[in-house]
């Protein structure tokens, strides 16, 4: 976010014209932020339910600018970076965190947020095409994030590995059509959020 606005092919990605080209993505993001609206009103925790939610889109946006300036290569160089580098960090992160109520991990963070980061970090470790470089980046995210105890970011997980095997070309993913899939999933789901939250 600090780096957006000094990048022009980043600026571009949410021009008008980039908006008018990218219809359905934009009215995903208007449903998802009448959603984080609806979820505060009816919420026993407002202020979870926005930071949850509005976390949620401020990623996907940059998942959508990121795919659009970036080309294929750089993109995927990208995550696999962030794959490798979020690995160490969720290990550090372990090391320092407690065992807390639920059995689950916890520290300076939610459970359910640390899971979110650690979801990503393995979905993009399926990036390597070296299975043991996979497995290293991989695992360790992957025991952080079942420590968690995050049911959202490991059903998240399993959504996202089906997509993957569905929709993959050569090994690396359609991004714009999981990033879509994965959107249409999480607006059909948030009864289910709702009702985690405390919506009567």
């Amino acid at each position: 976010l600090l780096v957006f606005p000094f990048v022009p092919a980043l600026r571009r990605t949410l021009s008008l014209n980039s908006i008018l080209s990218h219809k359905g993505f934009f009215v995903a993001v208007a449903v998802l932020m009448l959603a984080a609206c609806l979820s505060a009103i009816g919420s026993r925790d407002p202020r979870t339910a926005v930071t949850q939610f509005a976390s949620f889109e401020i990623a996907l946006i940059l998942c959508f600018s990121f795919s659009n300036a970036l080309s294929d290569e750089q993109l995927e160089h990208t995550l696999l970076i962030f794959s490798a580098v979020g690995a160490v960090l969720l290990l550090i992160y372990y090391s320092v965190a407690e065992v807390g109520y639920q059995n689950r991990i916890w520290g300076i963070m939610n459970p359910n947020t640390i899971g979110m980061v650690a979801y990503a970090a393995v979905f993009s470790a399926l990036l390597f095409r070296n299975l043991w470089m996979m497995a290293a980046a991989g695992l360790p995210s992957l025991m952080v994030l079942l420590l968690t105890g995050s049911r959202s970011a490991t059903v998240a997980l399993i959504i996202a590995v089906a997509l993957w095997i569905a929709f993959r070309t050569n090994w690396v993913p359609r991004i714009a059509t999981v990033l879509y899939v994965c959107s249409v999933l999480t607006i059909a789901l948030i009864p289910l959020y709702f009702n985690e939250m405390g919506l009567q």
